[in-house]
């Protein structure tokens, strides 16, 4: 049955550098200290106003490839996640979502990433999950075994952080939704989610992947995949003809 809720707006995170994690007393009782790995584990994918998103694009993209493109990489993310052994179930939070009988749809209020979030993990924990990965949806590497490291390695740790290309931002995210755990997504939000798990003295797993780390926001990032990038798109027709659109001649 799909399920609509509101959610209110967000705050951005402070811009740090990601400092060295220090030695810290573990004292955060993991999924793997409980014995308990067959918990409920959720995907939670956020999505941006679509109006938005990708704007950095603009000039080399019409508004029609931008949103083939987001389209298609939120396709392979939700069916990256589907594949995992270890997810159970998939929700999209965000604005103006339209309706899929396929997954759990969660309405923002007002545009705000991190207090959608908040809402969100308090919804699906409502609904029985006891554990979140939390997937940005431009991710066009993502792999199901991508997924299952950051749970698995996050498991042994008590939170598990996949940080983006640059080190600075945060593009996946695993917690037990029973943490205390404030999200700080933002441009620079891996230091301040170090800090918060820290701060709960938990050391968390820094799990880097390709998958994982390679976001799309700039011509660079996709001309960066090379030859990956025209077999990204090789077999989709929402680009229109080959007149019109030519990622391959990018690369």
């Amino acid at each position: 049955m799909e399920v609509t809720r509101e959610l209110p707006h967000a705050q951005h995170p402070q811009s740090h550098h990601v400092p060295e994690q220090p030695p810290v007393q573990k004292l955060a009782v993991t999924a793997a200290a409980r014995g308990d790995l067959d918990m409920s584990c959720w995907a939670l994918i956020p999505l941006k106003n679509t109006c938005l998103s990708k704007s950095r694009l603009m000039p080399h993209l019409t508004r029609q490839q931008r949103q083939a493109l987001i389209d298609h990489m939120l396709d392979r993310v939700i069916d990256a996640a589907r594949s995992c052994a270890h997810v159970d179930a998939v929700a999209l939070v965000g604005s103006r979502l339209p309706p899929r009988s396929d997954l759990l749809i969660l309405q923002e209020r007002q545009p705000g990433l991190n207090p959608a979030l908040k809402q969100a993990r308090s919804v699906l924990r409502q609904k029985g999950a006891q554990e979140l990965v939390i997937l940005h949806a431009d991710l066009p590497l993502i792999r199901a075994d991508d997924i299952d490291a950051l749970i698995e390695q996050g498991r042994q740790q008590g939170l598990g952080i996949a940080p983006d290309k640059l080190d600075q931002g945060t593009n996946a995210l695993y917690l037990p939704t029973d943490l205390p755990f404030d999200f700080q997504f933002g441009n620079t939000s891996l230091r301040c989610h170090v800090a918060g798990a820290n701060d709960l003295h938990i050391q968390p797993a820094l799990v880097r992947r390709q998958g994982l780390g390679l976001d799309i926001d700039t011509l660079d990032d996709l001309t960066a995949l090379g030859s990956e990038t025209a077999a990204l798109f090789a077999h989709t027709t929402r680009f229109g003809s080959s007149s019109s659109w030519k990622l391959s001649a990018l690369c």
